[in-house]
């Protein structure tokens, strides 16, 4: 689950409901040489440590995910977004359709 969340960052530059997170301004381009173009998509990958720490942890009924990276608040702070952290609804469909149904269907096969 937590690959999919980096991946609606990385790749697709969107929190969990799918707005953008933010865009390289004129002053990112300079200072990263044009390697970051201003108006391109945050990927809110710099030295990887932020989408590296990203987890998904299961807890009772509950799911909670987030980063280990000790910069995340000033990571947070410059996204247009507070909603970094979960499963975009396709994702979440995903996981349900590839990963919770089949789990539930064999379970029940066996046990009943």
């Amino acid at each position: 689950m937590a690959q999919l969340n980096k991946a609606a960052i990385f790749i697709d530059s969107e929190d969990i409901f799918g707005d953008p997170i933010g865009f390289y301004s004129r002053a990112t381009e300079v200072i990263s040489q044009g390697r970051k173009r201003e108006g391109q998509p945050f990927n809110l990958f710099e030295t990887g440590d932020f989408l590296d720490g990203f987890f998904a942890e299961v807890k009772d009924e509950t799911i909670t995910f987030g980063t280990t990276d000790s910069k995340k608040e000033k990571v947070e702070e410059n996204t247009l977004s507070n909603d970094l952290y979960g499963l975009r609804d396709e994702d979440l469909k995903k996981v349900i359709d590839e990963k919770l149904s089949p789990f539930f269907s064999e379970y029940f096969k066996r046990e009943l």
